[in-house]
C-alpha cells in the first residue's frame, strides 16, 4: 500500500485536516493488480506528496486550478490589460476573464485572511496601519508559496513572473483591505457611484453625472457573488450573507462607501449599486464655496442648529442629503454627546474635524439564524440612546421602521436630524405621514410630525448650463400644524427653475412666531437675509 508522506509541519498545524485526508487515502479503493495506476501515478506526481518538500499548512489547489498551473489558464492583471505568465510549454498572455485565474486569487486570498485572522488573534492591539502591514507579509507569503508549488509541478519556466507576482499581490491586498475589484473605482476622485447589473455590465456614474460604461468586474455571476460575500465577511461581527437564501443585502464598507445589492431569485442577476462617499469631513462654508446652496441659507441653517431645531433632509439618492447631515453636525457645539441611530453604519461622524467629544454610533442588528435570537431594534437603540446622556440624537435616513424612532427622537427637543427620500418638502412630509400612519394612525402621525418637525431641507441635483448637474439647495421649509390638513409646509427659501433661479433665495420669515423669536434670540441676522430677496 502507498503510504501518505506525513509533514510533522502539516500534521502540528491542521491536525484535524491532516487526519481525515491521509484517513481518505488509507481507505481509497486500489487497483487488483499491484502495478501502479495512471490515477495513481498523477496523484503521487503533486508537490504534496514530495518527500523532500514540506509544504506550507494552508496551501491549497483548487481542483480547476490544477489546468491553470500546468498551462491550461493563466493569470492576468487587476487592471485592464493583459499579462505574460511563463509556463511549461512556453508563454502565453491570460487576462482576469479567465475562472481558473479567480479559482486561484479566490484560494490565495482566503489563505492569507486565514493567517491574518490567526494573527489577529494573538495581536488584537494592532493599529490599521500595522494590520495592513502584517496583511502584505501574508501575502507575500502564499504568493510564493504558490510559486515554489508551481516551479515543483512545472518548473521554473512555468512558474509566475515577477511581474504576475506584483499584480497578484495588489489584488490580494485589495480584497484584504480595499473594496476588491470595486477598488479601482474608490480611487477614481470623479467617480460617485457605480452600478452593477450582473458581472459583464458596469456602469459608473461621474461627478457631473456623466455614466460611463466599464469593462466587466468578474468573469462570471457566480465570481461576482463570492466577491461581495468575500468584503462582507470582513465585517466579522457586523457580517452579512448575500446569498439565494438571504438575497437582500445593505452594509457599509470601508467607512466610505454604501453597498445595496440583490441576488438570486429576487432579481435574475446580481445586480449592486455602490455609492461613493467622497466628503466625509464638511462644512457649509464649503458647501457654500462648491455653490451647493448661499451665505444666506447657511446663515439660516447655523441659527437653525444653534436653536437645535428639529430638521429633515429630503432629497433623491445622490441628491447630497449625508453630506448636508454631516455639514449641520459640524455646525454643533463640539463639546455636545451626539448618538446617531441607523440601521446600516452611514454617517462616521467621527470623521468630524470639529467634534471633541466623540460621537456615539448605534446600529441595527438582525436576528440570527436559529430563534431570532440576537435581535437588536431601532426602538432598543432609541432607548438606549437616551440614557447615554444624548445631547443631539440623530436618526439616520428613514425608510419604514426607523420613522418611529425619528419622532421619538423629535420629540426630546434636543435638535434632531434626520434624512429621507422626496422630491421636495411636500411630498416629504406627506411620505413620513404614510411611514408614521403604519404604526400610529392618520392624526397622529400628522399632529406628532406637525409639532415635532420644525423644518425641512430640500435638496435636488439642478442641471447646469455646460449639461453637468449640480447639487443644490433647493427649499428650506418650515413645517406647521394646520386646521384642516393637519399638518402644512411654508417656504422659508426656495428655488425656483420656472425663473432661472441659479440659487435658493430668501422668501420670508418664519410665520410662527415663537419660532421667529426664537432663531432672532439665536442670532438670525435678517438684514442679511433680505439682501437675499430675489
Amino acid at each position: 500500500m502507498a503510504t501518505w508522506p506525513r509533514s510533522d509541519l502539516y500534521a502540528q498545524k491542521s491536525p484535524r485536516t491532516f487526519q481525515q485526508f491521509e484517513q481518505r487515502w488509507r481507505r481509497r479503493p486500489m487497483p487488483e493488480n499491484t502495478a501502479e495506476s495512471t490515477a495513481d501515478r498523477e496523484i503521487r506526481s503533486l508537490p504534496f506528496f514530495a518527500p523532500e518538500m514540506i509544504p506550507h499548512p494552508s496551501v491549497s489547489v483548487p481542483a480547476s486550478a490544477k489546468n491553470h498551473l500546468s498551462g491550461g489558464a493563466g493569470v492576468g492583471r487587476r487592471v485592464a490589460g493583459e499579462t505574460s505568465v511563463a509556463n511549461a510549454s512556453g508563454t502565453m498572455n491570460f487576462s482576469e476573464d479567465s475562472e481558473a485565474y479567480w479559482e486561484t486569487i479566490t484560494s490565495l486570498r482566503g489563505q492569507a485572511a486565514e493567517l491574518q485572522s490567526q494573527e489577529l488573534l494573538l495581536r488584537p492591539e494592532l493599529d490599521k496601519e500595522a494590520r495592513e502591514q502584517l496583511g502584505r507579509q501574508h501575502i507575500k507569503q502564499v504568493v510564493l508559496d504558490n510559486v515554489k508549488l508551481q516551479i515543483r509541478t512545472m518548473g521554473q519556466e512555468g512558474s509566475w513572473t515577477e511581474e504576475t507576482q506584483r499584480s497578484v499581490e495588489r489584488t490580494l491586498f485589495d480584497y484584504m483591505f480595499g473594496l476588491g475589484p470595486f477598488q479601482k473605482f474608490v480611487d477614481d476622485p470623479t467617480i460617485e457611484n457605480v452600478t452593477v447589473i450582473g458581472c459583464d455590465e458596469v456602469w459608473t456614474e461621474h461627478v457631473g453625472g456623466e455614466m460611463r460604461r466599464q469593462t466587466p468586474i468578474a468573469p462570471s455571476d457566480r465570481v461576482l457573488v463570492d466577491d461581495v460575500q468575500f468584503l462582507l465577511n470582513r465585517k466579522e461581527e457586523e457580517a452579512r450573507a448575500f446569498d439565494q437564501a438571504h438575497p437582500d443585502v445593505d452594509a457599509d464598507l470601508m467607512e466610505m462607501v454604501r453597498l445595496a445589492g440583490v441576488t438570486a431569485p429576487v432579481t435574475p442577476r446580481p445586480t449592486l449599486v455602490l455609492r461613493v462617499h467622497r466628503f466625509l469631513n464638511i462644512t457649509l462654508s464649503e458647501m457654500v464655496t462648491k455653490g451647493n446652496l448661499t451665505e444666506a441659507a447657511a446663515h439660516f441653517l447655523r441659527v437653525l442648529v444653534d436653536a437645535k431645531r428639529s430638521v429633515v433632509i429630503s432629497g433623491y439618492a445622490g441628491d447630497g442629503k449625508t453630506t448636508m447631515l454631516r455639514a449641520l453636525v459640524n455646525e454643533f457645539d463640539p463639546y455636545e454627546q451626539v448618538i446617531t441611530l441607523e440601521i446600516e453604519r452611514e454617517l462616521h461622524l467621527h470623521h468630524l474635524e470639529n467634534r471633541i467629544v466623540s460621537p456615539i454610533s448605534l446600529q441595527y442588528r438582525p436576528a440570527g439564524e436559529s430563534g431570532g435570537v440576537g435581535e437588536y431594534t431601532m426602538w432598543d437603540a432609541s432607548r438606549k440612546a437616551l440614557r447615554l446622556n444624548s445631547q443631539r440624537l440623530i436618526v439616520g435616513e428613514v425608510r419604514g421602521d426607523e420613522i418611529g424612532p425619528m419622532i421619538r427622537a423629535m420629540q426630546t427637543g434636543a435638535g434632531s436630524l434626520s434624512t429621507t427620500h422626496a422630491e421636495d418638502p411636500e411630498d416629504c412630509v406627506e411620505a413620513l405621514v404614510g411611514l408614521a400612519s403604519q404604526t400610529y394612525t392618520e392624526e397622529y402621525a400628522k399632529r406628532q410630525i406637525a409639532r415635532h418637525i420644525d423644518f425641512v431641507v430640500q435638496l435636488n441635483r439642478i442641471e447646469q448650463p455646460d449639461g453637468t448637474k449640480l447639487r443644490k439647495l433647493t427649499h428650506i421649509s418650515e413645517v406647521l400644524p394646520h386646521e384642516s390638513t393637519g399638518v402644512a409646509v411654508l417656504d422659508i427659501f426656495k428655488l425656483d427653475e420656472d425663473n432661472d433661479d441659479e440659487d435658493a433665495h430668501f422668501i420670508r420669515l418664519p410665520q410662527d412666531g415663537r419660532m421667529r423669536r426664537k432663531l432672532q434670540r439665536h442670532g438670525l441676522n435678517e438684514e442679511l437675509l433680505r439682501r437675499d430677496l430675489p
